[in-house]
């Protein structure tokens, strides 16, 4: 019913249309009220599953944080017993070569203390053979001599015999 179709009587609108009125109103109202308070009760109904999941996988990437931070921090423990086994290893490595370097270099300096005796006895042999020669040198210089000295007494004899 619209507001024009109302009829009036002598002094306005009949009482009974205007209540007729008013409650076909009231009914059509009641309605888009319903209606709209369906719409919004599917909206909350939807916005609170849309909540419940995100809440959901919010909780979801909490846990997924935490096992994160816990794989770093595994990480990190493991990094730190790795750099200290490698720093163990390397300062005995180290060690080892220096203790082996020690050693090479003693029996470099012994073998040079060897080879300088031997150079020294070599030398002192030397000098002794030289003196020795030096010696037999003067002696068969002598014998020479007295060789000469014979041969030519023997050619003086054979000469005065002849």
């Amino acid at each position: 019913m619209n507001i024009t179709e109302l009829k009036s009587g002598f002094w306005g609108y009949k009482k009974s249309y205007v209540c007729e009125y008013i409650a076909e109103m009231n009914e059509k109202f009641s309605q888009k009220l319903m209606t709209t308070i369906k719409s919004y009760d599917q909206q909350i109904g939807e916005l609170n599953a849309k909540i419940n999941r995100l809440e959901a996988e919010n909780s979801d990437l909490k846990k997924d944080c935490s096992n994160v931070t816990q794989v770093i921090g595994d990480a990190k423990k493991f990094s730190d017993e790795l750099r200290a086994k490698a720093e163990a290893e390397n300062k005995e490595f180290r060690e080892r070569n220096k203790n082996y370097n020690n050693e090479q270099m003693q029996r470099i300096y012994t073998f040079c203390m060897g080879i300088d005796k031997i150079r020294d006895s070599m030398r002192a042999l030397t000098a002794s053979i030289e003196k020795d020669l030096e010696s037999e040198k003067e002696k068969l210089s002598d014998l020479n001599k007295e060789l000469e000295e014979l041969a030519a007494s023997e050619e003086g004899t054979i000469t005065d015999e002849a």
